[in-house]
């Protein structure tokens, strides 16, 4: 079992394999690592070649500059606005933000087949092709069949009546009482 230990004298064990340093390792002694007074959650980031570290450096550094989606490398926002989107730009490489332009027709869409369309068709689901396809709509659907009307009995001349206690609309009989023939 070896050893890394940090500059703030936390140590992290784990067990080397064969092309492993063997013994006790100090990360901040490695010649391209520089660590200095680490706290948690930071993390290691890479530097260029430059003024600070000509060769390149790997420094302990806070996430907290990543947090940000704007601080990501590959993004780049300006002006942002509301219902803006982030786009892939190719010939930048970079994410961008703009307005969503993109449209989509109906039969772009993976799961549905558009045929000879025509109007007053509808969309319907075909389970032989798992695909939502375009025909006529021929469904039919009894008045008995909505789900606050209750039939029964029906007989010539009735009429559908609500009904406030079982909140229904139910067939009945045209009464005289029920008739308001109001003022004149």
């Amino acid at each position: 079992m070896s050893v890394i230990t940090l500059n703030s004298g936390t140590q992290h064990q784990y067990t080397p394999s064969g092309s492993d340093i063997q013994g006790n390792v100090h990360l901040d002694k490695l010649s391209d690592v520089t660590v200095t007074n680490p706290v948690a959650h930071e993390i290691l980031k890479y530097v260029a070649p430059g003024n600070t570290y000509p060769n390149g450096q790997w420094v302990n550094s806070s996430v907290g500059s990543f947090t940000a989606i704007g601080n990501l490398l590959d993004v780049d926002i300006t002006n942002p606005l509301l219902n803006q989107v982030l786009k892939f730009n190719p010939t930048t490489g970079q994410w961008e933000n703009g307005t969503d332009s993109a449209s989509v027709a109906m039969a772009d869409i993976t799961d549905v087949t558009i045929t000879a369309v025509s109007n007053g068709q509808v969309l319907k689901y075909d389970s032989a092709t798992s695909k939502w396809v375009n025909g006529t709509d021929s469904a039919t659907v009894a008045i008995a069949d909505i789900t606050d009307v209750a039939i029964a009995s029906l007989t010539n001349g009735q009429v559908l009546q609500y009904n406030s206690t079982t909140t229904d609309w139910e067939n009945a009989d045209i009464v005289a009482t029920s008739v308001d023939g109001g003022t004149y």
